[in-house]
């Protein structure tokens, strides 16, 4: 999502993701955080 400056819709979508909700909850499963969550964290170390 980061590097092709997706949104987190796009992203779903993109790798087979029918349910945006379901896509959050495995991402958020899988990662231990909600993608948004993800997204800005690594926004705001990137920019630090």
């Amino acid at each position: 999502m980061l590097d092709e400056n997706r949104n987190v819709t796009q992203a779903a979508m993109e790798v087979g993701y029918e349910s945006l909700s379901q896509f959050i909850r495995d991402y958020r499963k899988f990662f231990g955080a909600a993608p948004r969550e993800d997204l800005q964290s690594i926004q705001r170390y990137l920019k630090e």
